[in-house]
């Protein structure tokens, strides 16, 4: 479906916002909050209500709600103080109050247009914003002969492949020195921070096994994709890389502020 109300528009299988055209950044949860209330627009939603629909089988505080509403109306440009197009029922819940002014099947209308200003190269058909997480392993091996050392990083790379492969996420790239998984994309998968910590986890326990030195960094952020069929790509976050070495043995495990 897509939905229109003041200069906004909102197309639900696409997954984009856009106001007069631009399309505005807003984080997967905030969507899925904004898109189940105006599905509700007729009546009140509650708080249990949200937290059942959009975090099914998570358990999350009311701050984790309040927040993720607070995203929402600055995705809309709505005042604190401001009743609409989001109404906060005092101890009750939230309704969505703005008047649409088309709610109808996704053919019956044309694609948005993303934003001029966009700092990637997103203005080809099929391009739109991704909240994608990268697990980076740099792999420090130890052995008698370089192609010693080159065999211990090949085996313990396809060990991260088939960890990648067991939480249904891709491997970009490996070597005997580096592998580079990302999740969220071209798969799109819920909570994707969460889950590239997971496999960052299992990585970083084998790790510590091996006798080899490695390095697991977690980095998220929003990302531009491109899912035509001759051109799979995706740009604006790179792998969280740390400068110096890991002795034989030793693991380091390293997130950042967004996948925190």
């Amino acid at each position: 479906m897509k939905f229109a109300f003041g200069e906004f528009e909102l197309n639900a299988a696409q997954r984009s916002l856009a106001q007069a055209g631009s399309v505005i950044s807003i984080e997967p949860k905030a969507f899925d909050v904004l898109v189940f209330l105006i599905k509700k627009r007729d009546r009140m939603v509650s708080r249990d209500e949200l937290l059942e629909e959009c975090w099914a089988g998570i358990y999350v505080s009311d701050g984790t709600l309040s927040r993720c509403l607070s995203r929402v109306r600055q995705a809309l440009g709505q005042d604190r103080k401001a009743s609409s197009p989001i109404l906060t029922v005092h101890t009750k819940g939230y309704r969505f109050v703005e008047e649409l002014s088309f709610a109808g099947d996704l053919e019956l209308e044309e694609e948005v247009t993303p934003i001029d200003e966009e700092p990637f190269e997103a203005q080809s058909l099929g391009v739109e914003r991704r909240f994608v997480s990268i697990v980076n392993t740099v792999i420090f091996s130890s052995g008698a002969s370089q192609e010693e050392r080159q065999q211990k990083g090949l085996s313990f790379a396809a060990e991260c492949r088939n960890l990648a492969a067991s939480h249904g996420v891709e491997t970009l790239s490996s070597s005997s020195s580096e592998v580079v998984i990302q999740v969220g994309y071209p798969r799109a998968i819920e909570r994707p921070a969460a889950v590239a910590v997971s496999v960052a986890g299992g990585i970083f326990e084998a790790g510590r096994k091996t006798g080899l030195g490695i390095r697991v960094t977690v980095s998220s952020g929003i990302a531009v994709s491109d899912d035509r069929p001759d051109r799979t790509t995706i740009a604006g976050l790179e792998p969280l890389r740390i400068v110096g070495s890991v002795a034989p043995g030793e693991a380091e495990f390293l997130i950042d502020d967004r996948t925190a």
